[in-house]
């Protein structure tokens, strides 16, 4: 069982650096994309840049959760698959915790990105407004 998880962890890391390699080329070319055609205010290229930000953290939020997930499923699934040999009660429960655990971790991080972005935004754009600085 010890090198099938190793075979299939090896396999899972494979396929995220390949994806992540296309998803790259993917982020730099739409990324630029957004700061071009995105809110476009005439003669203020300050908005442009924090929708592009917004959209690249995003997206490497998305990635950071991409690949969390897989180590934790590929993980969780031996476990899963051991447990599943005396009980399958037993492998559901793991199953469930680990998919609980992986659930949090996702919505955690993701507000936690929303949550900096609309800190940090809200700091700038309020000295941008008191300035009279934002039109």
């Amino acid at each position: 069982m010890i090198e099938v998880n190793k075979a299939v962890s090896e396999g899972a890391e494979a396929f995220l650096m390949t994806e992540y390699k296309y998803i790259s080329i993917f982020l730099l070319i739409f990324g630029s994309f957004v700061l071009i055609a995105v809110d476009m205010y005439p003669n203020n290229w300050k908005f442009q840049m924090y929708t592009t930000i917004a959209y690249l953290l995003g997206a490497f939020t998305s990635l950071l959760a991409g690949y969390v997930s897989m180590k934790m499923a590929t993980k969780a699934n031996v476990r899963v698959a051991y447990n599943a040999i005396s009980s399958l009660k037993l492998a559901f429960r793991t199953a469930f915790k680990a998919g609980s655990v992986l659930g949090f971790f996702l919505v955690s991080i993701a507000l936690l990105n929303l949550t900096i972005l609309l800190i940090i935004y809200r700091y700038i754009f309020d000295d941008m407004m008191a300035k009279g600085d934002w039109k």
